[in-house]
């Protein structure tokens, strides 16, 4: 009788709820594992483990069947448009080559300590269940270009070490992205957030780009490192919050609409004891932006030695403990 992987890792399943013990059932190939929990069988016997894995992936979608690939270590493969029925878990997986999922659709799955070597397709995905990505990492390009996720989706600790985008994504439930870093540039340009959204600890080392995004609820920034960040025409419908935010670049809200609370306590913007190791043209700009709730919007304990409110209505902003000085650049 031939041996059995000896790979085993414990996950949250969705069918019962409770956490469970994954035992693969696959035979083993080397090293007492099987081709797919060997770390590097794959590179010398990569169309094998394609092929198999993708008849795994077929069985389980024609037979509605959950697919557990939990700890799997995968080359290139092509999951577009497929319709996953049944739970997915893809929980500690390593995706050493580009993976598509391009116009996939998930009923239930679990990205959860996954890691994406290269290039990671979910443009125009349809998420119709929660969808976590703890601590995920994304080596590589991410795209997440109109994918609509139509539960909670999760992308706590996840890590992006090249660029991400999420150009026009849809995010129709509550979203965290709590403790996340973003190493590359960050791209949510015209996403729409429908539910609450929490960006608390979040680190931006490069360029965030939230132009023309909407706000549709709760939005809160808490924390937040920013290295730059424009917000142009972003438009906050609900509760917005930056409170104890770093701005350690410049931070544009030209054009922003915010129709409701606006909370900066003690928000870092650029401290004017760093003034002279600053580019001079990195600035906080709210030039032209809209407080449409002027009485519910304070700064709060922060220096405004480099914020602009030029052609801005401010005559009703709560303005405490802050510091303002001559900043001749504006």
């Amino acid at each position: 009788m031939p041996e059995k992987c000896r790979y085993e890792q414990e996950y949250f399943d969705f069918t019962s709820g409770k956490t469970k013990t994954y035992k693969c059932e696959e035979d083993a190939a080397k090293d007492r594992l099987c081709i797919f929990h060997h770390k590097t069988y794959w590179k010398e016997h990569e169309d094998e483990v394609r092929k198999k894995f993708i008849e795994k992936v077929e069985d389980a979608i024609n037979n509605k069947k959950p697919l557990l690939c939990i700890g799997y270590n995968l080359p290139e493969v092509d999951l577009s448009e497929k319709k996953f029925e049944a739970p997915a878990y893809f929980q500690y997986a390593v995706f050493y080559e580009k993976v598509n999922f391009c116009k996939a659709e998930f009923n239930e799955v679990d990205f959860s300590f996954a890691e994406f070597n290269r290039e990671a397709d979910f443009s125009n995905v349809k998420f119709l269940c929660e969808a976590p990505f703890y601590n995920t990492k994304f080596y590589s390009k991410a795209n997440f270009f109109g994918v609509a996720f139509f539960s909670k989706v999760h992308f706590d600790s996840a890590e992006f070490i090249e660029e991400a985008y999420f150009y026009e994504a849809k995010f129709l439930n509550e979203v965290s992205f709590s403790e996340a870093k973003f190493y590359g540039e960050a791209y949510f340009a015209g996403t729409e957030f429908s539910k609450e959204i929490g960006f608390y600890e979040t680190n931006f080392s490069s360029m965030a780009d939230f132009r023309e995004a909407k706000f549709a609820s709760g939005a809160y920034f808490t924390r937040a490192k920013f290295s730059e960040v424009d917000f142009f025409k972003a438009k906050f419908s609900s509760t917005v919050t930056f409170n104890e935010t770093k701005f350690l670049g410049k931070a544009l809200f030209n054009y922003a609409t915010f129709l409701d609370a606006t909370s900066f306590v003690n928000s870092y913007f650029l401290p004017y004891a760093l003034e002279k190791c600053l580019d001079p043209y990195n600035y906080i700009s709210f030039r032209y932006a809209i407080f449409e709730r002027q009485e519910k919007v304070v700064f709060d304990g922060c220096d405004m030695e480099r914020v602009s409110f030029l052609n801005t209505n401010i005559e009703r902003v709560k303005f405490r403990n802050v510091k303002w000085r001559d900043f001749k650049n504006l």
